[in-house]
């Protein structure tokens, strides 16, 4: 409501209130405030489900599908991870060495490794057999790239690293036993190596 306020002259004027006064701006208000509300506990409600769904990938060595779960590990459990993981980088080089003894000439690379460890930082070390000495620098690369892309996805799979790690891939080291370095992967291209010569 507007007051008339009449001077000694007769002239009229009318005083208005000010907008926060009014009705219509507390309900544009109130209308905001609610739709900010519900945004807020629809997108805190989508966050949490897509923290507890899992994401699918697949093996880059198999048609296997893993789901990686989310978040991040205490550094109490990272050491308990870091046999797990070492565990698992174990289970899958044998799983796939099972399926080149069954004849599958795809997984025919992994019978050129007999262990693969990561570390702390996720660097992988690959300990090859003798036999990965005499192959060729062309056939070196191509088996090292299938070994690391194994190790790479079972890290992907147990949320060691995201997924630009994944797509960079991680430093790898190859072995031929605990004090010999065959090969390391290349600084700015972790999927390229560079080869020791052969003694």
């Amino acid at each position: 409501m507007s007051k008339k306020i009449q001077t000694n002259n007769e002239s009229k004027f009318v005083e208005k209130k000010p907008f926060y006064k009014r009705i219509w701006f507390w309900i544009i208000v109130i209308l905001i405030l609610a739709f900010i509300g519900a945004n807020s506990s629809t997108s805190e409600s989508k966050q949490n489900i897509s923290n507890n769904s899992s994401k699918k990938v697949t093996s880059s060595s198999s048609s296997r599908k893993v789901s990686k779960p989310s978040g991040k590990n205490s550094s109490s459990e990272q050491k308990s991870k870091k046999v797990a993981i070492n565990e698992k980088l174990e289970a899958r080089l044998k799983e796939d060495q099972d399926f080149a003894d069954q004849g599958n000439t795809s997984f025919s690379f992994s019978k050129y490794a007999y262990k693969i460890t990561a570390n702390k930082n996720n660097e992988l070390s690959i300990y090859v057999t003798g036999d990965f000495l005499q192959l060729s620098e062309s056939q070196k690369n191509e088996i090292g790239k299938k070994l690391q892309s194994m190790a790479n996805s079972v890290l992907y799979e147990e949320n060691k690293i995201d997924d630009d790690e994944y797509k960079e891939k991680t430093i790898t080291t190859f072995y031929l036993n605990k004090d010999v370095s065959v090969g390391v992967s290349q600084v700015f291209d972790h999927s390229k190596f560079h080869w020791n010569k052969n003694k």
